[in-house]
């Protein structure tokens, strides 16, 4: 086989791995809406994404590790997309990005955010962490760094849980000025 061809064959696998990662994302969040984490297994997820057993593993050692892979892609996602505001030290800018993403992605962020609970959330925080010189001048210097990053990270994850929940008709204005009040503003420096 020639080089033109190893690249060619190497591009078909790549995109076949991008698109079996996609498939795999989409069946856990729509299986999230209708089960809890405990409940979805690796046979619900092949099935709801149309995909082999064995094309899971190939990706994933566990429906957990999926859940995680999900949370990390979209939290990217985010950073990226508001990285201006965070620069600018633009909290106001930032809360209406993160409440702007997260009512084009309402469902599947209530699945992650209350499906996936613990599990999402351990890895949001530690995250959160790795981000804190971006984000320890906005805290008050007498709250530990650790404290505060966490502090703010659960309170939004809180209010968004709770925004994207069944039945809540809160607007986006609202749940930037309930983030502002509950999670960031108590740390301000």
């Amino acid at each position: 086989m020639d080089r033109k061809t190893n690249a060619a064959d190497k591009r078909s696998r790549d995109a076949r791995v991008i698109r079996s990662r996609a498939a795999l994302h989409d069946a856990l969040a729509k299986l999230l809406q209708r089960n809890d984490v405990a409940e979805v297994t690796v046979q619900m997820i092949v099935a709801e994404a149309g995909i082999g057993y064995a094309t899971f593993f190939r990706h994933f050692r566990s429906v957990d590790r999926l859940l995680i892979d999900i949370a990390e892609t979209m939290t990217a996602e985010f950073i990226a997309m508001a990285m201006p505001a965070i620069l600018a030290d633009d909290r106001s800018a930032l809360l209406s990005k993160l409440a702007d993403y997260v009512a084009a992605r309402r469902a599947t962020v209530h699945a992650l955010l209350v499906g996936g609970g613990d599990t999402v959330r351990a890895d949001i925080v530690k995250r959160a962490m790795t981000q804190t010189s971006l984000l320890s001048s906005r805290f008050d210097p007498a709250i530990p760094v650790e404290l505060a990053v966490t502090h703010a990270v659960t309170g939004t994850i809180d209010v968004l849980a709770w925004w994207t929940g069944p039945d809540n008709h809160a607007d986006a204005v609202t749940v930037s000025a309930l983030i502002e009040r509950l999670a960031l503003h108590p740390l301000a420096a």
